[in-house]
């Protein structure tokens, strides 16, 4: 029996040039401090910026290595804190609207319940 051996092709690579252009975008974008990136950036969105050339797995690796992890990046934490902040403002009109609830019901008696 032939077995068959299929040659594997070596994935891409940047070439120096390329992770120069990748490095220099990442010096730009990535906050090395807070271990995230910028504003909304993304390892996608750096990969877009850089060229139609590059991939954003070319990124993630160079990121990775040199700077960091991704962590996220600030558009993250805003939306949390947003969520956040609607989640505490829902609670506390739950809370009011509660107590009125139970103003007018106290006020009706015993057969508020049934309502």
């Amino acid at each position: 029996m032939v077995q068959k051996t299929e040659a594997k092709q070596a994935l891409r690579q940047p070439s120096q040039e390329q992770r120069g252009d990748i490095i220099e975008m990442l010096v730009l974008t990535y906050d090395r401090k807070a271990k995230r990136y910028k504003g909304a950036d993304t390892d996608k969105t750096v990969a877009e910026a850089v060229g139609t050339w590059c991939l954003p797995g070319w990124v993630t690796e160079i990121r990775e290595r040199d700077f960091g992890p991704a962590g996220g990046n600030e558009e993250i934490e805003a939306i949390r804190a947003e969520i956040a902040a609607v989640q505490a403002d829902c609670a506390e009109r739950v809370a009011v609207l509660g107590k009125r609830l139970d103003a007018v019901c106290a006020a009706i008696g015993p057969r508020a319940a049934r309502i």
